[in-house]
């Protein structure tokens, strides 16, 4: 499923350790303790043990291609599905709307989702997302979720359990 040019891949830590140790003259590991967790285990961490330690929420913090939290770009998709499956409140994750009116979810996520493209994590962690924003959410999405089988949304509990206990080590 994923490139080997993806930032947590071993080939991306091998290669930017050659640069690094090329560039300095001298042997450099780039490493990463978060190698082998997903975005929204991540997030889930930083919301249990580190936000209130540092005061800095994700929720400040932006990811939009147009720099203001524009609610219609796809990187405003995956943050908000991120931090909703991370346990943020849907209320406190304002720039996505699942109303999808930008036509993200229809044209680009759904297709991948019923083709078999996306990742597991990926997949369920949209799940949650919508779950928590069946409320004002497009007709289609809310059809999509309605007609899950019950393995899926079991996953989709199992995934909200990864996520919850994700202790990064």
């Amino acid at each position: 499923m994923y490139s080997k040019n993806r930032d947590k891949s071993h080939y991306f830590f091998k290669k930017s350790s050659y640069f690094f140790s090329t560039s300095a003259g001298q042997k450099i590991i780039v490493a990463s303790p978060f190698a082998r967790y997903s975005k929204a285990e991540v997030l889930s961490y930083w919301r249990r043990y580190w936000e209130k330690k540092y005061q800095v929420s994700p929720l400040d913090t932006s990811t939009c291609y147009y720099g203001h939290h524009c609610g219609h770009c796809v990187a405003c998709l995956k943050r908000s599905t991120q931090l909703l499956a991370a346990g943020y409140s849907a209320k406190k994750v304002v720039d996505y709307s699942f109303s999808d009116k930008p036509g993200l979810i229809k044209k680009q996520w759904l297709p991948k989702i019923k083709q078999g493209l996306m990742s597991r994590n990926n997949k369920l962690d949209f799940i949650i997302a919508v779950e928590k924003n069946l409320v004002g959410a497009a007709p289609y999405i809310k059809e999509f979720y309605d007609g899950l089988p019950t393995q899926t949304l079991r996953a989709a509990a199992r995934r909200k359990q990864e996520i919850e206990n994700a202790e990064i080590i």
